[in-house]
Order: structure tokens, then sequence, then C-alpha cells
């Protein structure tokens, strides 16, 4: 009798149809347990050429990372839920709006600042560049 025989027993193929199962039944567990939440697109208009000679000067509106706005110097909170009043108050709805985002503001907070002034009654508003990080000393 051979020595190696005795410590490397045959091994037999492992079959996958077990493990297909076992995949398809916890594919299916998550597909009916999961919750799909409705995406919305958010309605952005481009600027077009207008017959107007003479255009509107558009009000400047900074987005704070934090998510405030400030507009001429009043500071207006995203979390409040009275924005929307604010806002429609101190904007002037016949002027465009460019909002400007600080430097490490999340994409979220600016889709958020847009469905607000949506709300709010803004028809034109568009996003500027980005403000630059402050000079650290």
């Amino acid at each position: 009798m051979n020595d190696t025989s005795l410590y490397h027993p045959r091994r037999r193929p492992i079959s996958l149809t077990p493990l297909i199962d076992v995949v398809f039944i916890l594919l299916m567990f998550f597909m009916l347990t999961s919750t799909f939440t409705r995406w919305k697109a958010v309605d952005l208009r481009l600027p077009t050429a207008s017959a107007d000679a003479s255009p509107k000067k558009p009000q400047a509106l900074l987005l704070h990372t934090g998510g405030s706005l400030s507009l001429r110097g009043r500071l207006f909170q995203l979390s409040d839920p009275n924005t929307e009043a604010a806002l429609s108050a101190a904007i002037d709805p016949t002027r465009p709006v460019v909002v400007f985002p600080e430097f490490d503001t999340r994409i979220q907070t600016i889709i958020s600042t847009f469905e607000r002034l949506t709300a709010a009654g803004v028809s034109e508003a568009v996003l500027g560049a980005a403000l630059e990080r402050e000079a650290e000393e």
C-alpha cells in the first residue's frame, strides 16, 4: 500500500447547482425587501438669446458648504421650512438668479437649492462657477 494515498484522499468535484440556487434566492430576497424611491428630474433650462437689447442684471446668491444661502447680506437656511417664503420675498422674480457655490459644496446641496428656488417662484436660475478656496496663511 502506498503511504501517500492515505494522506491525500480523492476530492469530489463541487456541484454549482446548489450555489446558483442560493444566489437566486438571495437575489429574490433583496429585490422583494428593498424599497424603490421615485427619482425626479430637476428642470434645468439653458439660457437663450433674447431680442431684448438690455439684459437684466442677475442677482448673485452665495451657497455655503453647510447649506445656507446669502443674498445681499441676508442668510437663509435650506433646512428651514419657511425658506421658500423668505426667498420669494427677497428675490426679484423678473431678474435671473446666479447661484455661486463654495468650493466644497456637495452636489445634493446644489440640487436642493435649485428645488427651493423653483418652489420660491424663481423661473431663471443658473449655476455659476464655484468660489475658490481662500488661501490659508
